[in-house]
């Protein structure tokens, strides 16, 4: 199987548990036998990868590191990937889309806008939602900050056609969100699995 994962961590300068459960995901998936190629951003005042080093990567400098939440580089991860990836991923014609969290759905949806229709007609999106971030850093459920986040979570869920939750308590956080319509869905309303029960 043909497997593009997309998240703004993943391998090397990992500043958080989100980019070491990808880079376990990945390792998972590979182990699988799966065909896997990641799109993940660095720091664009990083060290370059040197050649031949993890040539399933395709790294996405940005200008930001070292935050995951609203402050990150998430727009510009988007508008990077698709524009340096789409043809590069449009020609691996994957079968399964993984997007990390908000901020990876966010960078999957700009990639598929750039490719052709019937590469993106077969895909299946999975969402990976490594925390739930409208409940996390003590926001309050209705302020402005909770909303953002709402919406950005109800987005990626609705453009899933499975959405994967860390643990039963998010999965019943991401269940709330589908039925209170803080963003229109793509697709019919998604499965939410558990990935470590309880």
């Amino acid at each position: 199987m043909r497997v593009l994962m997309v998240s703004l961590e993943c391998e090397g300068n990992v500043v958080s548990g989100n980019g070491t459960y990808a880079a376990a995901i990945r390792r998972a998936v590979i182990a699988s036998g799966s065909q896997v190629h990641v799109i993940c951003g660095r720091p664009r005042d990083g060290e370059e990868p040197a050649a031949g080093q993890d040539n399933d990567i395709l790294w996405t400098p940005v200008s930001k590191w070292g935050r995951l939440n609203r402050e990150s580089a998430w727009e510009e991860f988007a508008t990077v990937s698709a524009a340096m990836h789409a043809g590069e991923v449009a020609a691996l014609a994957p079968e399964v889309a993984i997007s990390v969290d908000w901020t990876g759905t966010h960078a999957l949806a700009a990639l598929m806008a750039k490719m052709p229709d019937h590469v993106c007609r077969r895909l299946a999106v999975v969402h990976m939602n490594f925390r739930t971030y409208w409940l996390s850093d003590g926001l309050a459920l209705d302020g402005e900050e909770a909303l953002f986040y709402r919406v950005r979570e109800a987005e990626a869920m609705g453009r899933a056609d499975l959405s994967v939750a860390l643990c039963r308590a998010d999965k019943l956080a991401m269940e709330s969100l589908s039925s209170t319509g803080d963003a229109p869905s793509t697709r019919a309303s998604p499965d939410v699995g558990v990935l470590s029960p309880p």
